[in-house]
């Protein structure tokens, strides 16, 4: 099948060679050249813009950073019959909006956000959720399911994105749980190291697979991540959105934004989301 693939990050570039490994014919475009050479070696065709992708594509595949790129990329999007397959996190509002939009522009928007690191994506272990209209959804499924491990039908349009917003926001909630244990296993004057060691490896119920991955970075915050402050910022933001929306006065979510913001004005937006790790120490040890 002719597809296309708009946003080569993290998630989108692994993402769109592995559907080109399965032997689907793949046009990409990305805001930058960065991801081209790489592209390029794994038999990619690079467009030059974004009505070229929709010209050679039957379904066309995005993913991208925030809602604003988002929309002004499906502004862009005009082919009567075209199938939109959407890897973004995106908020419900918009979902169910984009959804609409392209309908009435006789094309299908189908959600299918990506759970996983970026590590994960690379590796095809990816974990798919996808919603909204049934006959585009059947068409997508055998065509994502290839870039991952498995996928889950959610149910009609909203349905994946509600599900990843949550996710999402349950996730830096145990983020901001881990950085301010650090920090107060510091303050109390343990070795940090010892003390990740110990809880990374002793079986207890706070040695999950997210402490194991990101308390060491706590510690050493990675010079390269696929996962910046900035997107986990926006995410834990929207998680908070959502819970104001339905008049849930959660104080564990609304926290962890707030404590994501406190690290993005501290500069840390580019760096790992591990960092969140800074925006928790006391601020004399920052």
């Amino acid at each position: 099948m002719k597809l296309g693939y708009i946003g080569l990050g993290a998630m989108g570039l692994p993402f769109a060679r592995h559907l080109k490994a399965a032997g689907h014919d793949v046009a990409v475009l990305n805001r930058s050249d960065r991801p081209y050479a790489e592209a390029r070696r794994a038999g990619l065709s690079i467009a030059a813009s974004v009505s070229e992708v929709v010209e050679v594509s039957d379904v066309l595949f995005t993913c991208l950073p925030n809602s604003q790129i988002i929309n002004d990329i499906y502004e862009q999007i005009d082919k009567p019959g075209l199938i939109c397959c959407d890897n973004s996190t995106v908020p419900y509002e918009q979902a169910t909006q984009l959804h609409n939009q392209l309908n009435e522009r006789g094309m299908a928007y189908v959600e299918c956000p990506i759970f996983g690191s970026a590590q994960d994506a690379i590796d095809r272990t990816v974990y798919l959720v996808i919603s909204g209209d049934a006959a585009p959804v059947q068409t997508v499924m055998p065509i994502a399911r290839q870039a991952a491990r498995d996928i889950a039908v959610a149910g009609g349009p909203g349905a994946a994105s509600l599900i990843k917003t949550l996710q999402n926001g349950l996730g830096h909630v145990q983020m901001v749980a881990i950085a301010e244990t650090l920090a107060m296993a510091e303050d109390l004057g343990l070795d940090l190291n010892q003390f990740v060691d110990i809880v990374s490896h002793c079986g207890g119920m706070a040695s999950t697979r997210l402490f194991q991955r990101k308390a060491p970075q706590m510690l050493a915050i990675p010079e390269e991540t696929g996962a910046k402050l900035d997107i986990a910022a926006k995410d834990a933001m929207s998680a908070s959105k959502l819970f104001t929306q339905m008049n849930n006065s959660s104080a564990l979510i609304h926290h962890a934004a707030e404590k994501y913001t406190e690290a993005q004005r501290l500069g840390l937006g580019a760096r790992d989301f591990a960092a969140v790790f800074q925006a928790t120490r006391r601020r004399e040890k920052r």
